[in-house]
């Protein structure tokens, strides 16, 4: 009997998890031995002593590197071993002039940290091929004269939750290419949910010096992608200049055509703005092309010189391109396709065509006979390449409110079971379901919320104006109008989509409106300086902009 006991309590032993540690820093005068209450003075000490499954706690607080931290040892599935900020609402600052953290290992994570490389020359988080299985979730990661996150060579990595910004090298006339994501040699990578602004380069490239034919399947979901003028002076770029080149540029290696090889990136619920003229030609949100498959699905892009630059046969081969669901509005030119694109699908998206502008600007031509245009509305004019019976020129009577960038459909609409059911889309902008047999034109099906036609809409026309001033600092008003009374909610969130402050709910006169606020969260706190995003809710619609608070 005794010997069964041991046996059994051996196997137990054998399968059962590692014990986890817990691992402290705190930003103290003395080192300690890591404990909560005798805790690490520096996190190079607590990284040596981790093992797979220990998570190291970094109390709030400044930590003024002296060197960058390296990762020494690798998790494992189920036991990665965890960095990350002991309170998610106030993160330790990790700053170090130049790289911040070099990852080299697999399995690890890093979540709830400032990342700040101070301008310094180099890439503020740097990881290579042995950094498989990384997760870098909810962190800040800022200031860099390279790129916000470097990836080489490291496979089934998801970076979540994240806001990158301000890399930025060179000057407004002589911008050098400082990226906020570069993806090099990389199969299996997601970016979801981040919010990345304010680049010399662009917010994403795939191998941005060509040099290995192998990255594949990346996935971009749930993004916001931009730039503007920036709030204040930074490593030499003046307040007020707009820096950046794309949202998103592929390239791939020269080597990889021979070998017939067609790496895949899918692009989903991305939102890309403010790539207006500058000091490079055809500045575009999306900049897609060389031997790609690249299928972009409910994006919303306005306010740039170019939404969608689409690029053809060349030395490193063309893109083939399916693009569904898609929003465009104030671009100078909605798609720009150039030098025989080889494969092109544009299905079910709406295309608002600002004064003096124009939907398609051709630049080296595209192949007609891969060229499959449906199911889209026009505002302004059809484009000749648009041939097929279901593409619509739209009025602004078709949307619930055109001024407001609502092209969701009002009750006897034309394009209402106008279009073709197309295998390659099966939701609308929404993420509801097409009815089959009956797809409407343009990205949203009618009422797609009740699937019945015949309800009246509940959305009143409605204005959500710019805040003023923006950038800001302490406080800032937001400006809206509703034509018809009803019940409304104004929110402000974070980066990381959580209610900061709910500053007006219920019911509300017809006419305009304007609320103050001051920078302080539901309980009164004042906020730290960042991106937030204010939305207005009412029946039937939303519409949410963006604002700045600077220190």
């Amino acid at each position: 009997m005794k010997k069964r006991f041991f046996m059994m309590m051996a196997l137990c032993l054998m399968f059962s998890p590692l014990l986890a540690d817990n691992i402290y820093v705190d930003d103290q005068g003395s080192n300690g031995n890591g404990t909560q209450g005798n805790p690490f003075n520096n996190i190079s000490d607590a990284i040596s002593a981790a093992n797979p499954g220990d998570v190291i706690y970094i109390l709030p607080g400044d930590y003024d590197l002296s060197n960058s931290l390296n990762t020494v040892r690798s998790g494992n599935s189920g036991n990665p071993i965890t960095i990350r900020g002991y309170d998610a609402n106030d993160r330790p600052h990790i700053r170090q002039t130049g790289r911040v953290i070099s990852i080299d290992h697999a399995y690890i994570v890093l979540q709830d940290l400032l990342i700040d490389g101070e301008f310094g020359d180099s890439d503020v988080v740097r990881v290579r091929s042995g950094g498989d299985n990384l997760i870098i979730r909810d962190c800040e990661i800022r200031n860099g004269t390279n790129d916000g996150i470097d990836l080489a060579g490291a496979d089934d990595v998801l970076i979540e939750g994240c806001e990158i910004h301000h890399m930025l090298n060179g000057t407004y006339s002589n911008q050098q290419d400082a990226h906020g994501i570069v993806a090099t040699n990389q199969v299996n990578l997601t970016i979801r949910g981040c919010n990345i602004y304010y680049v010399s380069g662009d917010c994403f490239q795939s191998d941005p010096s060509r040099s290995a034919p192998l990255w594949d399947n990346i996935l971009i979901e749930d993004c916001r992608m931009w730039t503007g003028p920036l709030p204040a002076d930074a490593a030499g770029f003046n307040a007020g200049e707009v820096p950046g080149e794309n949202a998103i540029d592929t390239k791939i290696d020269d080597g990889a055509i021979a070998n017939g090889y067609r790496p895949r990136i899918t692009i989903r619920n991305v939102e890309a703005f403010g790539f207006v003229p500058g000091y490079i030609s055809n500045r575009a949100a999306f900049n897609i092309k060389e031997n790609i498959e690249a299928t972009l699905d409910r994006i919303l892009v306005y306010d740039c010189e170019i939404a969608f630059r689409l690029r053809g046969p060349g030395s490193r081969g063309g893109a083939h391109v399916t693009l569904t669901n898609a929003i465009a509005y104030n671009n100078d030119k909605n798609f720009r396709l150039e030098d025989g694109i080889e494969e092109l699908k544009i299905y079910n998206s709406t295309f608002d065509l600002a004064s003096g502008a124009q939907h398609v600007q051709v630049a080296g031509g595209y192949d007609a006979s891969t060229l499959d245009w449906r199911n889209c509305l026009f505002l302004g004019e059809v484009p000749s390449q648009a041939t097929h019976n279901t593409n619509m020129l739209a009025s602004a009577g078709y949307f619930v409110n055109r001024n407001a960038r609502n092209y969701r459909l009002v009750s006897g609409a034309a394009p209402i079971n106008g279009g073709d059911m197309i295998a390659a889309v099966q939701t609308d902008f929404d993420g509801y379901q097409r009815n089959a047999g009956a797809y409407d034109i343009g990205a949203f099906e009618f009422n797609a919320t009740t699937g019945v036609d015949d309800l009246p809409y509940a959305a009143m026309d409605f204005e959500l104006g710019a805040n003023y001033p923006n950038p800001f600092n302490p406080s800032t008003t937001i400006p809206f109008s509703l034509e018809r009374p009803g019940e409304v909610r104004l929110l402000v969130y974070n980066i990381l989509g959580q209610v900061v402050r709910i500053l007006a709910e219920g019911q509300m006169s017809a006419g305009a409106h304007q609320v103050r606020w001051d920078g302080r969260d539901l309980i009164g706190n004042t906020v730290s300086a960042g991106v937030y995003f204010y939305r207005l809710e009412g029946a039937g619609f939303e519409a949410t902009r963006l604002m700045h608070l600077i220190q």
